[in-house]
């Protein structure tokens, strides 16, 4: 019975600890802009700018299942720097990966495909019916029978909860979109004196992470050498 109620309350600490996976510059870490909306950092003549969550484009639930960043890259370095999806992470509890846009459409499809939802050593998934929805949309109970899952009659105590980084729509079922293609940040060399902005796409939502760290790798496009790194602090909300 104690492991049971252990059990519990570590399910209802990690259900408390979710965001909306929405990033907002950690204040004091790194200087900000004059609106307080990105954040600003620079070393070995790179200046990096991040931006707080502003995704505008379509489809315009996209932090539902990925987490796009805007930055800007400047470079003063003396050379010629290497900008590639892979030498930029997040970095919380666990390391998320930019990703390609092209890539986008796979991983949710992959996610569908794979999504299982915990159940009990019966095979049953039985959640509490507070943990998710307690009346329909006309505020009437479910009947403990109704075991389907739709916006009109919400979520029965007996149907495994949906996966919120599934596609949920048609507008997600086609990624990537025109926007996030024409609004990316652009793979290649960034010549000495030019600038470059764009969003990146990291492969998952940040909804159990408390903060982030968007970390990039100074690479010499030339010669294919490190030669320093940025890093900018967020917090998850």
């Amino acid at each position: 019975m104690r492991k049971r109620w252990l059990g519990v309350v570590a399910l209802l600490v990690t259900a408390g600890c979710t965001h909306n996976g929405l990033l907002r510059p950690q204040s004091g870490m790194v200087p900000l802009t004059e609106d307080g909306t990105a954040a600003v950092t620079g070393d070995k003549g790179v200046m990096l700018v991040a931006y707080a969550s502003n995704w505008k484009g379509q489809p315009r639930n996209l932090e539902q299942h990925f987490t796009p960043i805007e930055v800007r890259v400047e470079n003063r370095s003396g050379r010629a720097l290497s900008i590639r999806y892979e030498g930029f992470e997040l970095e919380g509890r666990k390391q998320y990966v930019a990703r390609a846009p092209k890539e986008l459409g796979q991983i949710l499809a992959m996610r569908d495909a794979t999504f299982q939802p915990a159940r009990d050593v019966y095979g049953t998934w039985r959640p509490p019916r507070s943990a998710y929805q307690n009346r329909t949309s006309t505020g009437a109970v479910p009947s403990p029978d109704d075991t389907t899952y739709n916006s009109y009659n919400g979520i029965s105590p007996y149907t495994a909860p949906p996966c919120l980084t599934c596609v949920s729509d048609t507008e997600t079922a086609s990624l990537p979109s025109q926007d996030m293609l024409r609004m990316a940040l652009a793979e290649g060399a960034l010549e000495d004196g030019q600038s470059r902005q764009g969003f990146l796409y990291f492969e998952e939502p940040l909804r159990t992470e408390a903060q982030a760290t968007l970390k990039v790798a100074l690479v010499d496009a030339t010669t294919g050498e490190p030669f320093g790194s940025l890093s900018i602090p967020f917090e998850v909300h």
